[in-house]
């Protein structure tokens, strides 16, 4: 059957499908229906349509409160989704364990670890060719940023890379694994999750190969820890601290430490494998 296979399951690339196209359609309802309410309660006060769906998508695009509401909703639809997956399309019974979010007596100890490993690297993005001018960087906290948006910008971000974490990694990724192995189930979930940063930007050679490292890096992670916490914290860093500094590493820099923080993670993984597969072993019994 195409798609079912032998066994009455539906094919998994058919429930990444449905991951990936049910997110995609509620991100983009999100954001148009908001647009299209805004617009007409501004025809109706006299502008023109133009320029009221104009003055709307700048509302709802440029304004920090605007897009932490829609990202925060954005983000619990990647787990609303992903528990649909698991309950009616798997036929299985959900627990948070399954995802990696059961709170455990390390997740804490793992938050602050996830905390050290997002900052190292963002400092690292920023500091590796002297791209940041040290008495510039206070100066660009305080004028650019306030502590609204800050704040504002820590929900978007967080909500938005643990629902990642949870459809990519604690979803895909270990189904994947469970297919095709370990490393070409971390490789695969990388690769996809790399190519779908194309929605927004075409990616260079370059960009693609250093995001596949990032990304598989951060696989291998959530496969020795099991826990989203661990690997949400270091997305959701990675992907807020440049727009709280308002700097960033040049993109050269960038590549470098993506490619040496996969190698260090890797390493770390071979070298201790039957230990760690021990370990995940015990936290899934």
């Amino acid at each position: 059957m195409l798609i079912k296979n032998k066994t009455g399951e539906v094919r998994l690339i058919f429930r990444f499908l449905i991951l990936i196209g049910l997110v995609s359609i509620i991100a983009f309802l999100l954001r148009f229906i908001p647009i299209i309410i805004k617009a007409q309660l501004l025809v109706n006060d006299g502008m023109l349509k133009d320029d009221a769906i104009q003055e709307a998508k700048s509302i709802i695009f440029d304004i920090p409160i605007w897009n932490a509401i829609l990202s925060t909703i954005q983000g619990l639809f990647w787990l609303i989704i992903v528990i649909f997956l698991i309950r009616k399309i798997e036929r299985r019974s959900f627990s948070w364990k399954a995802i990696g979010m059961d709170w455990r007596k390390s997740t804490p100890l793992i938050l602050i670890l996830g905390l050290l490993i997002g900052c190292i690297l963002h400092i690292s993005y920023l500091f590796i060719g002297d791209s940041v001018n040290l008495s510039s960087l206070h100066q660009n906290i305080i004028i650019k940023q306030n502590i609204l948006t800050i704040l504002l910008n820590v929900v978007l971000y967080i909500f938005l890379g643990f629902g990642e974490e949870i459809g990519f990694r604690a979803y895909f990724q270990t189904r994947v694994i469970k297919l095709y192995g370990t490393l070409l189930g971390i490789l695969f979930t990388a690769v996809l999750f790399t190519l779908s940063h194309m929605i927004f930007r075409p990616l260079t050679i370059l960009e693609l190969f250093s995001g596949v490292c990032l990304y598989m890096a951060i696989g291998i992670l959530y496969f020795m820890s099991q826990s989203v916490y661990f690997v949400g914290i270091i997305h959701a860093l990675l992907n807020l601290l440049p727009q709280v500094f308002k700097v960033t590493g040049e993109d050269l820099e960038v590549h470098v430490v993506n490619v040496v923080f996969f190698i260090l993670v890797i390493s770390v993984f071979l070298g201790f494998r039957k230990r760690i597969s021990h370990l995940i072993i015990s936290n899934r019994e």
